[in-house]
């Protein structure tokens, strides 16, 4: 059998070591990016009315281009989990809708403005609902 002899490149001590150095590094930083641009941080605040500064209950908040989402609770008050540099879209019926950059803050608190013409539609449509309701209630069935 004739054995084959490999022609390595001899390394010095201190090359191997600096290679060595060099590649746990280049892994520490590999490692350190990969663990902050995948961290959400949580966002909280209170979405209001433009006029009076009361809560808007049943707001929206979402996350621009996503379908994550909350809902504010009865005070108008929020929660949300956000990736960096986040936008996040306020809307409620009745009110224009706002987009907020969310940038280094934990709370954001949003004022809307009233929506004169959306809110004249809706109250169209609730009027007729309260209409069709008392029908089915005074009709047997």
């Amino acid at each position: 059998m004739k054995q084959i002899k490999l022609n390595w490149p001899k390394m010095s001590c201190y090359s191997r070591e600096l290679n060595l150095k060099s590649m746990f590094l280049f892994l520490a930083i590999s490692f350190y990016s990969l663990n902050s641009f995948g961290q959400d941080r949580s966002i909280s605040g209170k979405i209001s009315d433009g006029k009076d500064n009361t809560g808007i209950p049943g707001s929206s908040v979402l996350i621009k281009g996503t379908t994550r989402g909350v809902v504010a609770d009865a005070n108008g008050n929020y929660k949300i989990s956000v990736p960096n540099n986040a936008v996040l879209v306020i809307s409620s019926v009745g009110f224009l809708t706002q987009e907020i950059a969310v940038g280094n803050r934990s709370e954001i608190n949003a004022s809307l403005a009233t929506d004169l013409k959306a809110l004249d539609e809706v109250v169209v449509k609730a009027m007729a609902l309260n209409q069709k309701e008392k029908l089915q209630v005074l009709l047997p069935q």
